[in-house]
């Protein structure tokens, strides 16, 4: 039943105060497990990163998946991520890791975004992350203003 080998990425947000329950690496790693059974999809290996800002590529979880997925012989994995956000914060961090991730052999996949190679759904991507990023570094510029008052 299980042909396409799979593996999770997770990662939660660089302070407690920006994480919740329903964005746990458990919660994350849940979901991506009930779309890996839905999709047929066999997972081989969990990543994770805990405390660390989707600002920096800099993380251990992402480093060593990148890695595995360079070192494994076997063929392609489809790498699985709860949400985009999950990735990275900002846009060129996000295309970067996308490159990263298909010169390494994988294929991004998530239950809550549909990432395509057609002109349209590459649109779609990014347009999602600069609004992201937008919307991230605007509430980060009030909370900096607000800590000054």
């Amino acid at each position: 039943m299980f042909n396409q080998k799979a593996v999770i990425y997770s990662r939660t947000a660089s302070t407690p105060t920006k994480r919740n329950k329903d964005n746990g690496l458990d919660a994350q790693e849940a979901r991506c497990r009930e779309f890996a059974d839905l999709k047929g999809y066999q997972v081989e290996k969990v990543f994770r990163d805990e405390d660390f800002s989707g600002c920096t590529t800099n993380r251990p979880g992402l480093q060593k998946m990148i890695n595995f997925l360079e070192k494994d012989e076997g063929g392609k994995h489809i790498v699985i991520i709860d949400d985009i956000s999950r990735l990275a914060r900002r846009l060129p961090d996000h295309l970067q890791l996308r490159t990263l991730i298909d010169e390494a052999g994988g294929k991004l996949e998530s239950p809550s975004f549909s990432f395509g190679e057609t002109p349209a759904s590459q649109f779609m991507e990014t347009t999602l992350k600069a609004v992201e990023q937008f919307t991230y570094e605007k509430s980060k510029v009030s909370h900096d203003a607000g800590k000054s008052s």
